[in-house]
């Protein structure tokens, strides 16, 4: 579903915003520049942290509003497909406005999701908290920042970082 050729995983990771870690000094963060990470933007994220080891995919979703909704779990309907994803959420606040947010590692089995997510024709993402629920619709520029995110990581499996 994502191709990705030597080419191609360089100019993305070219325009990625990619750092060492300053607590693990051979450890590598990728983000995509557009991703909402610490963005006062609701959606989803992917983050990909790296060493010469091992190549970890994190996830994220994040719900900003008035009120906190104390979120509880996101259904995610994928072209008209219901997929349950019921991660630990963070709260705090940004701005004056009450955030919330997870942030986990993606293992093997839930990079499937991910993929349906940045390549689907349309995706709803239904927030569920203990204080109401709230929808959103996930924009094609947000499945484009996952998507390359995606590309990225294949990419990296696939030896293109090392030269």
């Amino acid at each position: 579903m994502i191709n990705v050729d030597r080419p191609l995983f360089n100019k993305l990771y070219k325009n990625a915003k990619v750092s060492r870690l300053t607590y693990a000094k051979k450890e590598t963060n990728v983000e995509d520049k557009n991703s909402v990470f610490k963005h006062k933007v609701n959606g989803l994220y992917i983050n990909i942290n790296y060493s010469d080891s091992e190549y970890l995919l994190n996830f994220g979703c994040q719900y900003g509003g008035k009120k906190a909704l104390d979120l509880q779990s996101v259904t995610f309907i994928v072209d008209n497909k219901h997929l349950h994803y019921k991660p630990v959420f963070l709260g705090g606040t940004m701005e004056g406005q009450a955030m919330a947010y997870s942030h986990e590692m993606i293992h093997d089995g839930d990079i499937p999701m991910l993929l349906s997510l940045a390549t689907a024709d349309k995706v709803i993402i239904h927030f569920k908290g203990k204080n109401g629920n709230d929808q959103m619709t996930l924009s094609k520029d947000q499945q484009d920042v996952l998507k390359r995110q995606l590309q990225l990581y294949k990419g990296l499996l696939l030896g293109y970082a090392k030269q």
